[in-house]
């Protein structure tokens, strides 16, 4: 093999590493692919596999530009409330948890189609988990179920998500025709009505039944104080069930949690026998909290100076950490807000692990849940800024809602135009941006901040990487590498038939363990000089990498709405194998079936 292509393909394998290890952020592995396709001189002349313009081409593509824009319409339709309306409607629904399931799915994948689809969960996710106690089942019924369905529908429209747009912007540049606005739905509904089916008849039985921790509260409850009691080696009330470790204090204290590792036990019974290492989380009146911290071994996290009161109307909530926020990396001592007494975090969960030490210098991920205390005025102010999503009240995010209709009419024309001139996507996404910005939808600052420069530095860097494979031959190897199993398959049509589905079970599979940008821009040119080796049309490989990429539902890292409902759904990572696994077989196999259909293989 060329060393270029050898070293164009340690390079990828380097970059799947990261990003499946997360040792990473995002845009410093896309950063890092850039300077080593540039700066490491490879080639006999000196130079690196890219040079400069070409390797930094990305930042300027159509892909990058139009998901820029569209970060900016989701934002706008947020800020103002534009789809409250619609969502609102849910809440008059008398369904079952069946029933609910069906519609909530249905609606997020309608809104997914034209929105980004992490911005729409983000706003249901408050909705979700109101809609799922009112209905009296756990809202980790339901919360996974939003996740899957806004993934599917993202899959229907070219600007449904930035996975499509890379495609087409890679197609484009072999010589492919430009994908249509609306070609991805002949795909696509089919996809969300198997996606939504196998859901709600088969795969939603092994979700699990975990709530929130404030959803543990009593409605209406006065707050008193909540903390977290550690049992420490020694401690006395260990070997001891629960009812008889709190003694005269038991009905007083309120054990909302039991922590064992990672196991998580909500409303323990008072038969549960204690151990060494048990962490609990309750709530409690200072006087039963000061009697239980003097027996041994017995460690109040953070040990708060409950001897006073604590203050009166104070109340619970859980805040969670939301797409784009500014203070994504940063730690909970640089947040302004928690210098002050008005608010204090008592707890943090992330990858549905409780998090208990050193949470002040712990830097805040994308779905982090933070359990704070404080004053009304105090959570109310906090959740006026996009930074943060206030579980118990989206409506609290909406200030800007007489704007509603303005959003929604430049949105629809935004759409519109891309829909009839998708060449031109890239224009009409920035004109769409300033228009919200020139008609108070949103100010210039929150439609800059909107963009996550993350996501688009890492679509650059995928694009410079999928470049390299193309022009070191890297792609062209593994293409022909790929085909060798086939050899003894003489038909060419059937040849061409396992090829796509292989490539599409293998582009689902990378997927789950990396980000859904990276495995759309590494596989397409795999996936056109696959096609080119086998004679077929390039068209329906690069629409199975499309689909593929954006299919995934085993693991919660693939995709930034599994990332962002997983800590607040309590989920685990074998949660997310047990249900999806499903979700991706039936993907799979109505992809593989349908695509030489809908786009030929070899088209007369």
């Amino acid at each position: 093999m060329d060393p270029v292509a050898l070293y164009v393909m340690a390079i990828a394998a380097g970059a799947v590493a990261l990003f499946v290890g997360e040792w990473l952020r995002l845009e410093a592995v896309a950063i890092l692919i850039i300077l080593s396709l540039v700066v490491v001189p490879v080639r006999p002349d000196g130079a690196g596999v890219l040079d400069a313009s070409t390797a930094l081409a990305g930042l300027g593509s159509s892909a990058v530009v139009t998901v820029g824009g569209m970060f900016v319409l989701a934002a706008a339709l947020t800020r103002t409330g534009a789809l409250l309306g619609i969502v609102r409607r849910l809440r008059g629904l008398n369904l079952g948890e069946g029933g609910l399931t069906l519609a909530t799915m249905l609606l997020v994948a309608l809104l997914s189609a034209f929105v980004n689809n992490t911005a729409v969960v983000a706003m249901f996710i408050p909705v979700t988990i109101d809609l799922a106690r009112s209905a009296g089942f756990a809202p980790s019924r339901l919360l996974m179920p939003v996740s899957f369905g806004a993934i599917l529908g993202g899959t229907c429209t070219l600007i449904g998500t930035s996975t499509n747009l890379i495609v087409n912007d890679l197609g484009q540049s072999h010589g492919i025709a430009p994908m249509g606005m609306f070609e991805f739905s002949r795909l696509g509904i089919l996809l969300v009505a198997a996606g939504v089916g196998v859901v709600v008849l088969w795969s939603r039985r092994f979700l699990p039944a975990r709530d929130t921790v404030t959803g543990t509260l009593p409605a209406g409850a006065a707050l008193e104080y909540v903390t977290e009691i550690e049992l420490r080696e020694g401690c006395a009330l260990a070997g001891k069930p629960l009812g008889e470790a709190l003694g005269e204090h038991a009905d007083a204290i309120d054990v909302m949690q039991l922590i064992r590792g990672e196991l998580i036990t909500w409303r323990p019974g008072p038969e549960r026998v204690l151990q060494h290492g048990d962490l609990l989380v309750v709530r409690a009146p200072p006087g039963p909290l000061l009697a239980l911290r003097r027996a041994p071994g017995v460690v109040l996290l953070p040990d708060p100076q409950v001897e006073g009161e604590p203050g009166r109307g104070e109340t619970l909530a859980e805040l969670i950490v939301a797409p784009g926020s500014r203070w994504l990396g940063a730690t909970l001592a640089d947040v302004r807000m928690w210098q002050t007494d008005r608010l204090r975090v008592l707890a943090v969960q992330r990858h549905g692990a409780h998090l208990r030490e050193g949470i002040q210098n712990l830097p805040l991920m994308l779905g982090d849940v933070l359990l704070v205390q404080g004053t009304p005025e105090a959570v109310t102010a906090i959740t006026r800024s996009p930074d943060f999503l206030l579980i118990e009240a989206v409506d609290a995010r909406v200030v800007r809602a007489h704007r509603a209709r303005r959003a929604l009419t430049i949105t629809a024309v935004t759409v519109g135009c891309i829909a009839f001139r998708p060449m031109q996507a890239p224009v009409f996404a920035l004109g769409g941006a300033l228009a919200f910005v020139l008609s108070g939808c949103l100010t210039a600052r929150e439609a800059w901040r909107s963009v996550e420069m993350p996501i688009l530095m890492l679509i650059a860097g995928a694009l410079a990487l999928g470049q390299a494979m193309d022009e070191s031959g890297a792609a062209t190897w593994l293409a022909t590498t790929a085909l060798g199993p086939l050899d003894g398959v003489s038909a060419p049509g059937t040849r061409a038939w396992i090829a796509l589905s292989a490539l599409y079970l293998l582009t689902m599979m990378l997927t789950e363990a990396m980000t859904n940008n990276a495995a759309a821009a590494l596989l397409t040119p795999i996936a056109l000089s696959l096609a080119d080796s086998l004679g077929a049309d390039g068209r329906p490989f690069l629409f199975a990498i499309a689909f593929a990429a954006s299919a995934s539902f085993v693991t919660p890292i693939g995709y930034q709405t599994n990332t962002l409902v997983y800590s607040t759904g309590g989920y685990t990572f074998g949660d997310f194998a047990r249900t999806g696994v499903w979700v991706s077989l039936v993907c799979w196999i109505t992809a593989s079936v349908t695509l030489p259909f809908v786009w030929p293989l070899f088209p007369g």
